[in-house]
Parts: structure tokens; C-alpha cells; sequence
């Protein structure tokens, strides 16, 4: 779960006022914004809602690894059970897509039952096993051998390390699996959450790759995530269609259970006759006439601090 979405409070007058707030944090919303949405029964499509940002002084606290943000949206449908759902989306399209060959991108197991024999023609012969898993490649797969004599030495020559980028490679095993790798800005996977996507063929319906693994390098401000696609049969599926994109995480909350009622209005304070004090206010008014409310009024007398809970206001 996202920043944004993990600190998501919202609250209704129960009457036309929707108000929400939420957080992200300052990195991340350097790099990419994100908008909340909010729908229900009434409001079918997602609504994007005004939102602000609220400054130091209206936290009275500083905060500089998070931006704090107030959201407020008008409706006319409230009732019980109703259930209003929120959504957060980036501001920018992020996504990344590659049309993956696996014959091109393999990366088998190594093969098994390995032997060496000498022949009498003073030749050796070399015999192995397609390892479990890779019979399924056919004629696509072919090995490459590599030999010394006692008084040479192997040649080993180094690889640079680089970036993985977005990357796939059929991997060889029990049953083979397309890995595809992707890296991300560590302060954007705060508040996004990104998924990969694929299709097996281009008239086959997109599927969620599960489950996506996540493994963060020291020093580096990039998180490399990766998922593996199960191959059903690579010798009639030679392509897949991958994308990672950003997904859209959701919240329900029950607007007859978060309902923060405005203050009442012209309060008033006067002196009766007998030397009483007589509190004047008027109340909210509700959508429903039916819903009472209930007023608590605090006060101090003679150095003593006194509360009085009143059904109605006048």
C-alpha cells in the first residue's frame, strides 16, 4: 500500500461537503504527482477532487519529508450503505512496454548427466542432457562448448555491471518462465504501485503478473522489481507482450460512518435579568430532518470546569 493511500482520512457533513486528506512524500512528489478520485452509486465515474496543499502553518508543525494535502469534493448522495471509493492516479503516464522473442532471450539450466570419454581414435567425446524443463525448445536450443588443455588457462573476460532497464529472458527450468526485470526511482514506488501485464498472443486478453518482487541496492536512488511469466508452451508462443504501468489502488469508505458535522452558527452569549447567561446558536442543518443532533456546551464557573450535553440547540 502506497503512502497516499495508507494516510487517506476522509470525512462528510453528511449534507454536500466531502473532505479528505492524505500525504506523500516530498521526493516522490518531486517526480511525479497524483491526483485522488472519488465515486459512488450517484457519481458513477471517478470525480477528481480540489485539492490544496496545506502549508506549515495551517500543521503548525514543519514538515519537510512529506507534503500534506486537504481535498474537498461536492455531492448530493448520501445514505446508508452507501460506500464512496477513492483512487489515486500519477499525473503522467508511466509506463513501459516491450514485445519480448524468447528464442532471442533465453537463459537455460545447465545441461545434466555430463560425461567425458576417450575414444580410441585419441579423441575425447562429450555427452549430456537437456536439463528438465528446455526439452520444450526443440531444435532452438544450442550449446556451446568451451575446453583447455592441462598447461592453458581459462579466459575470463569481465562484465560490466549496468543497468537492467525493462529486460526479459526465458529461463530454463521444470517449467520455464519468462523473467522480466524493470527499475524504478525508490521515491516514486512510495506512491506508486507498479504491475506488469502480458499477453501470450496478440488475440489473448491481458493478464497480471504474480507476484512481483522488489530488491533495493545500497546507494543507488533505483529499486530493481521483476515478476516471472509461466510459459505454457514456447515452441507455438515464440512472443509475448509485456508492459509495467502504474496500478490504481482503491479505498472504500462508508460515508454514514465518517460524518463531521460543521460548528453551529451565531453563537451568542447574554445576561438575563435574574444574572444568568443565556447561549444562543443555530444549528446545522442536515439533508435528513430526521437525524438529531446533540450539542455539548463547556464552561467555566467559579474556577470549576463544567460540561452540559443538550439534545436540541435553540
Amino acid at each position: 500500500e502506497s503512502i497516499p493511500m495508507k494516510s487517506l482520512s476522509c470525512y462528510n457533513d453528511y449534507n454536500s461537503q466531502v473532505t479528505c486528506t492524505w500525504m506523500e512524500h516530498s521526493e516522490a512528489h518531486a517526480l511525479v504527482g497524483m491526483i485522488l478520485y472519488q465515486r459512488n452509486d450517484f457519481i458513477e465515474e471517478n470525480k477528481e477532487m480540489f485539492c490544496k496543499r496545506q502549508t506549515e502553518n495551517d500543521l503548525h508543525e514543519s514538515s519537510d519529508s512529506y507534503v500534506r494535502w486537504v481535498c474537498h469534493n461536492t455531492t448530493d448522495g448520501f445514505a446508508i450503505g452507501v460506500e464512496d471509493i477513492y483512487s489515486f492516479k500519477p499525473n503522467k503516464i508511466l509506463q513501459a512496454e516491450l514485445n519480448v522473442d524468447l528464442f532471442q532471450n533465453v537463459q537455460t539450466l545447465p545441461p545434466q548427466n555430463l560425461s567425458v570419454s576417450s575414444m580410441t581414435s585419441g579423441d575425447f567425446l562429450l555427452t549430456w542432457k537437456a536439463a528438465d524443463g528446455s526439452q520444450g525448445l526443440g531444435n532452438a536450443l544450442e550449446y556451446e562448448v568451451t575446453y583447455k588443455r592441462e598447461w592453458e588457462s581459462w579466459e575470463v573476460r569481465a562484465a560490466e555491471p549496468g543497468s537492467p532497464g525493462l529486460g526479459c529472458t526465458l529461463l530454463g527450468s521444470r517449467e520455464p518462465v519468462v523473467n522480466v526485470v524493470w527499475e524504478v526511482k525508490k521515491a516514486i514506488t512510495t506512491s506508486v504501485l507498479f504491475g506488469l501485464f502480458f499477453r501470450a498472443t496478440p488475440a489473448s486478453a491481458e493478464e497480471e503478473c504474480f507476484p512481483v518482487h522488489e530488491k533495493a541496492l545500497p546507494h543507488v536512488p533505483y529499486v530493481i522489481q521483476s515478476c516471472e511469466i509461466p510459459v505454457n508452451n514456447s515452441s507455438s508462443q515464440s512472443q509475448y507482450h509485456v508492459s509495467v504501468k502504474a496500478k490504481t489502488e482503491e479505498k472504500k469508505i462508508e460515508a454514514y460512518k465518517n460524518i463531521k458535522v460543521l460548528p453551529p452558527a451565531n453563537v451568542s452569549v447574554t445576561v438575563t435579568e435574574n444574572q444568568e447567561y443565556e447561549l444562543r446558536w443555530t444549528k446545522y442543518a442536515l439533508r435528513y430532518s430526521f437525524i438529531k443532533q446533540r450539542y455539548q456546551v463547556e464552561y467555566w464557573k467559579n474556577n470549576q470546569y463544567k460540561t452540559v450535553s443538550l439534545e436540541s440547540a435553540r
